[in-house]
């Protein structure tokens, strides 16, 4: 009686072992480079993100203007920007333009007060930021600088310098001095349209 019970618990232990090891081998690949369709970096004050994938969406017309809102995210590979899951970086950009495709250009930071085209109206990194829930560890806010950005069909390369401001997580309340985030983008960016029509 002991040896059938030993035996099932060997059975019981082994198929468990290879779940587990055939578990592992499908993480790896969902978390491998596999699926990158680009390469980017972000770094500010000592932290660098790397970036393997970008989504652009369209947003449709900017409150009642003449221009047009499209927003740029970039992820690191343990995020997935389409199904917004994982946990990972992300770096998101809205930018106005003038017409409903999106041409390369050179792009401002400015604010309501003084909006024209190719402008960035507002941006953010978000560290370690679980991309359903939109809880990070660490938040900062673009306050000042360009992104230059030229496209080539689905092609994009992007180049960005940035003042950033930290924000408490919790409260949203401006943290410490101003930092300056430098980085590049290249590859596809996935296209999705978010508008009304």
């Amino acid at each position: 009686m002991k040896k059938i019970n030993i035996l099932k618990n060997v059975t019981i232990v082994f198929t468990m072992m290879v779940a587990l090891f055939t578990r592992c081998k499908v993480d790896d690949k969902n978390n491998s480079d596999e699926s990158a369709i680009g390469t980017g970096t972000a770094s500010v004050d000592g932290t660098i993100s790397t970036f393997s994938q970008g989504l652009i969406t369209y947003k449709g017309v900017y409150e009642n203007s003449e221009f047009h809102i499209f927003e740029i995210s970039l992820g690191s590979r343990k995020i997935n920007l389409i199904t917004q899951t994982g946990i990972g970086d992300v770096l998101r950009l809205e930018l106005l333009v003038t017409s409903s495709t999106f041409t390369s250009g050179r792009f401002v930071f400015g604010n309501d007060e003084n909006l024209s085209a190719n402008t960035l109206i507002s941006g953010y990194y978000l560290l370690d930021v679980n991309v359903n829930t939109q809880e990070a560890e660490e938040i900062f806010m673009v306050t000042g600088g360009t992104l230059n950005v030229s496209v080539s069909g689905n092609y994009y390369e992007l180049n960005y310098d940035f003042t950033m401001q930290e924000l408490n997580p919790m409260f949203f309340l401006p943290v410490g001095d101003e930092k300056t985030l430098t980085g590049s983008y290249s590859g596809e960016l996935i296209y999705d349209d978010a508008s009304d029509s």
